[in-house]
């Protein structure tokens, strides 16, 4: 993993775009993915696996009765991971983690919190392309049959079935989701002028 510092607007204008430039397409597109987070510490975990303990009972759990309160309406189709996306939307701990193609909008998660305002932030950046490494074959297949860049609900529902059991073995063993070789990220801490 690599990590860069920055201390000014201008520093970070350049480590956020830094590979940003697709000479085929001539112009600037990022293969990143951002996540902000206000305190350079914190690790990048889902809400549910804070939580701790049996991830799948808990999130089968906690699923099931967010889906027996809710409107049927405020999900597409009635599939785990519309409802997961749905739940995680309205705060419900779930396996899943919020990315955004914007650096800026996870700037302002990484500097939104007040109260940690003493604390260095942090931007990462997931190559999303260089991801593709590491997802199962046929996961990888359904991207490549897509076109895509990413998953969409629609694409993992199609693709991600069987029975909960199946679907819930990396929230299980949170090992299952990582590989013996790390994706290529990018993580620039936020200095507060308080760290200076």
């Amino acid at each position: 993993m690599e990590e860069t510092r920055v201390e000014s607007w201008n520093d970070l204008q350049e480590a956020l775009f830094a590979e940003a430039w697709i000479p085929e397409l001539g112009r600037y597109r990022s293969r990143y993915a951002f996540r902000g987070l206000s305190d350079r510490g914190y690790r990048l975990e889902t809400t549910l696996f804070r939580l701790g303990g049996d991830y799948a009972g808990l999130e089968r759990h906690l699923l099931r009765n967010f889906r027996k309160y809710a409107h049927r309406r405020v999900v597409e189709r009635d599939s785990v991971w519309h409802w997961l996306s749905v739940a995680q939307h309205y705060g419900l701990p779930t396996r899943l983690m919020d990315w955004t193609y914007s650096p800026f909008a996870a700037l302002h998660f990484a500097t939104a919190n007040i109260e940690e305002f003493d604390r260095d932030g942090a931007i990462w950046g997931a190559n999303y392309l260089r991801t593709h490494e590491l997802v199962p074959e046929r996961l990888a297949e359904r991207l490549a049959r897509e076109g895509a860049n990413v998953f969409t609900v629609e694409m993992l529902s199609e693709t991600v079935k069987g029975p909960w059991r199946s679907w819930t073995r990396s929230a299980r063993d949170p090992s299952r989701c990582s590989s013996s070789r790390p994706p290529s990220t990018i993580a620039s801490s936020i200095s507060s002028p308080s760290s200076r």
